[in-house]
């Protein structure tokens, strides 16, 4: 069930406020057009978190929402209203996500170049005051880019925020509210979605730090690993011949390069992975948290990177296939 908020014409006619003329704009699939660039949790201005825990996949989702974004593909089973460009600002492992973008792109078959850049963290905290200029110009560099490409920039990735943000006290709620008051500044005066990448604690299920973060945020999405099952990978051939099947393994806690070390070796090619997780809504400013689905990261070969001692390593790009759309509609004990 679609939720109706100020910014929807079914809102405005009900409480007698003629819409104005960006408000006066076709239904789509009985719901009116909010500028969602999330489909069913973020609009245009608003700041969310995306969490989980070490070795979830936190990174590769981002990548596949911000394809999903790119190419006006579904999400999980949502539209996208307004589909655009991405910037995702890395905090390190910059390369990574050139691999993953890479991995996205060629297996969902799509030639044509992506309006997602990925630029690396200027090293100082993006709201002080020398990183928010940086971050703000940066965003406009990435406008004009996808301006060239005939398209908008709608997204903003943080990923993430203990590597981008340089908290002095990440459980200080004065400090985390400041934060999210700079991110949402950003986020309103660029028209974007800033999306910050996070981390659960040690102990519990939520976002790690200060409570300020919650509240603070519009929408909440939390990646899972899937607890239940156990997989057993297809086996590949190898360059010295056919490679027997794989025993069982519990592959949930594990990261995708160290799976694919595992099972195949780091001489073999590309085998397809099974890492299988599960992504809801927490939160949510624009309908109800709930399950949104299952997926498996899978893995592609980018490159081989030479080791010292004649020794090569296997470099992994991953990418999503997703499995299910919504689960049920039982609501996910969450954030009030």
């Amino acid at each position: 069930m679609h939720v109706m908020t100020p910014t929807s014409t079914g809102w405005m006619s009900e409480h007698g406020i003629a819409p104005g003329p960006d408000q006066r704009k076709p239904m789509t699939r009985d719901r009116a057009i909010v500028d969602s660039v999330l489909p069913g949790f973020g609009e245009t201005g608003t700041v969310g978190f995306m969490a989980g825990p070490s070795g979830a996949g936190t990174s590769t989702v981002l990548m596949h929402l911000a394809h999903c974004v790119a190419t006006d593909r579904p999400f999980f089973g949502r539209d996208v209203l307004v589909p655009g460009g991405t910037l995702i600002v890395a905090g390190s492992d910059i390369n990574g996500h050139l691999w993953r973008r890479t991995a996205q792109k060629r297996r969902s078959g799509d030639p044509t170049a992506l309006p997602i850049c990925v630029t690396e963290s200027p090293g100082v905290s993006l709201t002080s005051a020398d990183g928010r200029m940086w971050l703000e110009a940066e965003i406009e560099d990435v406008k004009a880019h996808h301006a060239a490409m005939g398209t908008t920039l709608r997204l903003v990735v943080i990923d993430a925020l203990r590597l981008c943000l340089f908290l002095r006290d990440e459980n200080s709620n004065a400090e985390a509210t400041a934060v999210m008051n700079q991110l949402r500044a950003v986020s309103q005066a660029h028209g974007v979605v800033v999306l910050v990448a996070h981390h659960f604690p040690k102990a519990g299920r939520k976002l790690a730090g200060a409570r300020a973060f919650a509240t603070g945020s519009d929408f909440v999405l939390f990646v899972e690993m899937c607890k239940a099952g156990r997989a057993r990978p297809a086996a590949r051939p190898s360059a010295s011949g056919p490679k027997a099947s794989p025993t069982d393994a519990e592959i949930s806690a594990m990261p995708p390069d160290a799976l694919m070390r595992l099972l195949w070796g780091a001489d073999d090619d590309a085998p397809t992975a099974l890492q299988r997780r599960t992504l809801s809504v927490e939160k949510s400013s624009v309908g109800p948290a709930g399950p949104i689905g299952d997926f498996e990261i899978h893995a592609d070969v980018m490159r081989r990177q030479p080791l010292p001692k004649g020794k090569v390593r296997t470099i992994w790009g991953t990418y999503i296939a997703e499995l299910s759309n919504a689960r049920g509609a039982r609501r996910v004990g969450g954030f009030s």
